[in-house]
């Protein structure tokens, strides 16, 4: 009809996000005042156009007049999502960031703590990431022999963990240590208050000891953290699941009706942040309350836009595609027994995670660009994939890493270089339409060293 070809000729083309990322303001501007002088054409043969010829105009002198604020992605957060994803490495790579997952520590008086010192002191100064996550079980607060029924936490255990975080610079983060830098955030898992009668008793040390413990209300539901980049904010939410007295048969966390009314409330407010992520100490199924299991129920119905839920507690490494909710729930396995962590970045609203051990060794590869179908949620722009120029993935090594290749489906793809702008971050050129088509394998990387030795291959 009339009005749909109008619409595509006004609205829908040229697209401000088929503008490449070099193009200059002028160019722009041209742009968004082409689409009112095609309408306007159309409209000359058109018995619209006594109508549409006025509204071309007030468009176009629109678009002059408000321009400045309509394409820095000031506005919701579903507005910067739609852009164009990693367009190429001159691009906006300022966007890309990632941070660290780590729970279940047992940090504990009767066994040996110094895996937990190696890895803030060699593993976190290479990955750098912008924060830490940890869920909880910080410290054991069992008795020799791990008896479940005698347990009670101990000061000396809360004193080594601070201890290590206190003591560990955090040069990365323009801080004196770990402890004190704001971006260490521990929240307390069912071991981290065995014993405890309220939040408020002498012997929860982790409201003394901790590095977020400070900044909890036991009053709130949970406690938000957000993380700015210059295309938009990341909210990490907390859930405070642990009901007091906390006993050592209490091996479920509770989110009762009122805290559930308070999440449901702030998660509306999702669109004012590119993602929120939501992090426990337990995964959803091990958190009780009818409340609780109602709001989980209608979520089928009536999604709620958060990307992820990050959690711990069973020790065991598990990554649920809740795919009727649209979100993605990843258990991380126990640091205490596996020494595993998780790397999660993000670049332009498109999410990698990369789980590892202590053990792995290096070199750690997140692929971030092209994505794995295997973890998509549904508030990435996963359809603008398609346009995406880059195969794009961080490379973190404590050796000086100089070449690394990509390989498809067994074939050579390209060999990336190194961003300008963001450490570790690593791009080349491909023609994404040549695997529109079909299952393709996952990008497999070979990296070499300033002596030209191959590291090991990663994949996800």
């Amino acid at each position: 009809s009339q009005w749909e070809r109008f619409h595509r000729l006004f609205v829908c083309w040229p697209s401000m996000d088929d503008a490449k990322p070099r193009a200059t303001r002028t160019r722009k501007l041209l742009l968004l005042l082409l689409r009112p002088c095609l309408a306007a054409l159309f409209c000359l043969t058109s018995h619209a156009c006594v109508v549409l010829v006025p509204a071309a105009v007030a468009a176009a002198a629109l678009a002059v007049v408000f321009y400045p604020l309509s394409y820095h992605y000031e506005g919701t957060a579903a507005a910067a999502r739609s852009a164009v994803v990693a367009s190429n490495a001159s691009a906006a790579d300022s966007d890309v960031f990632w941070f660290v997952h780590i729970s279940d520590l047992h940090i504990s008086e009767h066994h040996n703590h110094e895996k937990f010192r190696d890895f803030v002191r060699d593993v976190l100064p290479v990955i750098s990431p912008s924060f830490v996550i940890v869920t909880g079980d910080i410290v054991n607060s069992q008795n020799n022999g791990g008896d479940l029924f005698r347990v009670k936490q101990h000061e000396s255990e809360w004193k080594e963990y601070a201890g290590i975080l206190k003591s560990t610079p955090a040069l990365f983060w323009n801080a004196s240590n770990l402890l004190e830098s704001n971006r260490w955030l521990d929240l307390p898992g069912n071991h981290d208050l065995y014993g405890v009668q309220s939040w408020y008793s002498e012997n929860n040390y982790f409201r003394k000891y901790s590095a977020f413990g400070k900044a909890i209300d036991p009053k709130k539901a949970f406690i938000e953290f957000v993380h700015t980049t210059p295309r938009g904010k990341y909210r990490v939410i907390a859930l405070q699941s642990n009901e007091f007295p906390v006993s050592q048969t209490k091996y479920f966390g509770i989110m009762l009706g009122p805290q559930v009314r308070a999440l449901k409330e702030a998660l509306r407010h999702s669109d004012e942040y590119l993602h929120t992520i939501l992090v426990s100490h337990y995964c959803t199924n091990f958190i009780m309350d009818s409340q609780w299991r109602s709001f989980m129920q209608d979520i089928d119905t009536d999604p709620l836009p958060f990307t992820m839920f990050l959690c711990g507690h069973l020790h065991m490494r598990s990554t649920r595609l809740r795919k009727q909710q649209g979100y993605i729930e990843m258990e991380l396995d126990s640091f205490a027994t596996a020494g595993s962590f998780r790397v999660v970045a993000f670049d332009h609203s498109i999410f990698g995670v990369r789980d590892s051990t202590l053990q792995a060794g290096w070199p750690l590869v997140v692929i971030v660009s092209p994505k794995s179908n295997a973890i998509i949620a549904d508030t990435e722009p996963i359809s603008q994939m398609r346009h995406s120029s880059d195969i794009r993935a961080l490379v973190f090594s404590p050796t000086p890493v100089r070449v690394v290749t990509a390989s498809i489906d067994g074939k050579h793809v390209c060999s990336l270089h190194p961003s300008a702008v963001v450490p570790h971050l690593f791009s080349c050129p491909w023609d994404a339409s040549e695997y529109a088509t079909g299952d393709h394998g996952t990008p497999v990387f070979s990296t070499r060293d300033i002596n030209n030795e191959y590291l090991s291959g990663a994949t996800w």
